[in-house]
């Protein structure tokens, strides 16, 4: 199964947290989430977390306990939204 991407805007509501989580909990699924700016987010067990970089900044990020952030470019954004079995875009 291809995994669900999550596209975060501007921080996580308690909603999209919530559903990401259970959809992370579920080893059927596999979940990616890409934050668009920069800022603190909650930890997402079972979860890929990307951070979109522009040219060279790489923005701080703080991921919460237990998360670690990978950093991507926009090709590898695009990339990732070709290989997605769904997307939202919080």
């Amino acid at each position: 199964m291809k995994p669900l991407l999550h596209i975060i805007r501007n921080g996580i509501s308690e909603k999209a947290e919530r559903i990401i989580k259970t959809q992370a909990m579920d080893n059927a699924y596999g979940v990616s989430i890409v934050y668009l700016k920069d800022s603190k987010y909650p930890p997402i067990r079972g979860a890929r977390i990307y951070l979109l970089i522009k040219g060279t900044h790489k923005p701080s990020i703080q991921a919460g306990e237990g998360s670690s952030i990978e950093y991507i470019t926009y090709d590898e954004l695009i990339d990732l939204i070709t290989s997605a079995e769904s997307i939202t875009v919080w």
